[in-house]
């Protein structure tokens, strides 16, 4: 009661100084949606001032000649974000609502060692002639291009496609995406699923990929989850050294420890849950023996789903054991090949501050 009296007073004297005189009685209703309107117009002035006077800047080890070559080669960098985008969320939620971009897809499916499947979706594009499959007559200079999605990506993800209509203008460039089991209407043969962690399957990806195109110069490009699962890939399979030319990461995860603790409870986090739930849902006939489906409506948050569901499968004891062992922080000072990593700083889903600098020979200190 008292905190409503200080805001009723408050509001009153806004009035007084905008030269309105106030009504006798301010209602509730009006107190309410004058504080909202008041909130708004703050966070609006505030981003624009961000954007007026923010600073960008980009960590690298100037002591290597690769860097500083790659870093001049994309200088300047220019990025101002939009006023009325407040948040990542809403970023994000903009972007799938967008109109998809038309990209042709040959899709090509992989057995796993365990007997499940996973889908290659190849880019049909002028210089693939209609044929992305086709690898007879290939030339010194091709190149290979390697995208692995996210969490709850895909190739028909509108952040895969807007990177793909980028990339496929690149002459001699052939473009193919990973997707895992039961992704992009990829069949879903077994209850073992995949976890932001589990690189099994996309080293199975990798090695059908080298044994196919052994002579063309490939690089590895990975968002969110897929750069996550790279790294690891990387940093313990170091036979691919050689194969694979450069290393891109866009909004790697690092510490998955810190991206479900920063985002519990929150917007973020309930849609994450719920779009596995989902994806369980969708594949329900593979996990009937495994799962009480209405436990599984009941969860929350993605800590929950974690601990009832990908602990389960995958044999983890904890959901810390599960968030320590699934993460690549730890192991990012084992990657030899070039890689670059694209980071915003206030991505709730990709805390670049969550990981430690000084055992990354390739970030300044």
């Amino acid at each position: 009661m008292k905190f409503y009296l200080k805001t009723k007073n408050f509001l009153e004297k806004l009035f007084y100084i905008s030269g309105k005189k106030p009504s006798e009685k301010l209602s509730f209703k009006k107190m309410i949606k004058t504080s909202f309107k008041a909130i708004l117009f703050y966070q609006i002035l505030k981003r624009g001032f961000s954007q007026i006077y923010c600073s960008h800047e980009i960590n690298f080890n100037k002591q290597s000649l690769l860097n500083n070559y790659l870093v001049k080669s994309i200088l300047p960098i220019d990025y101002k974000p939009t006023i009325y985008m407040l948040t990542c969320l809403s970023q994000m939620i903009y972007n799938e609502n967008q109109q998809k971009k038309q990209i042709n897809y040959k899709r090509q499916y992989v057995a796993t060692h365990d007997l499940g499947v996973i889908s290659l979706d190849w880019v049909v594009t002028k210089s693939t002639q209609s044929d992305p499959l086709k690898y007879e007559n290939l030339e010194k200079d091709d190149k290979l291009l390697v995208i692995m999605h996210g969490l709850t990506g895909g190739s028909e993800s509108n952040y895969i496609r807007d990177i793909i209509a980028k990339l496929s203008e690149v002459e001699k460039l052939k473009i193919v995406v990973v997707n895992y089991r039961g992704i992009s209407d990829s069949p879903l043969l077994t209850p073992f699923t995949y976890h932001i962690g589990y690189y099994n399957d996309l080293l199975t990806a990798m090695e059908f990929i080298r044994e196919r195109y052994p002579d063309l110069r490939c690089y590895a490009l990975g968002t969110s989850m897929g750069a996550n699962l790279f790294c690891k890939l990387l940093a313990n399979h170091h036979e691919y050294d050689n194969y694979i030319k450069g290393f891109i990461n866009i909004s790697n995860p690092f510490n998955a420890f810190e991206v479900e603790k920063r985002n519990r409870n929150g917007v973020l986090d309930y849609f994450l849950a719920k779009r596995k739930v989902s994806y369980l849902e969708e594949h329900k006939y593979a996990f009937d023996d495994f799962f009480d489906y209405e436990k599984l409506k009941l969860i929350k948050n993605y800590r929950d789903y974690d601990m009832h569901f990908t602990c389960k499968i995958f044999g983890f004891e904890t959901v810390e054991d599960y968030y320590h062992k699934c993460s690549c922080y730890h192991e990012l000072n084992h990657i030899k090949i070039p890689t670059i990593f694209f980071n915003s700083k206030n991505d709730k889903m990709s805390p670049i501050d969550s990981i430690d600098k000084k055992t990354c020979n390739f970030l300044e200190l």
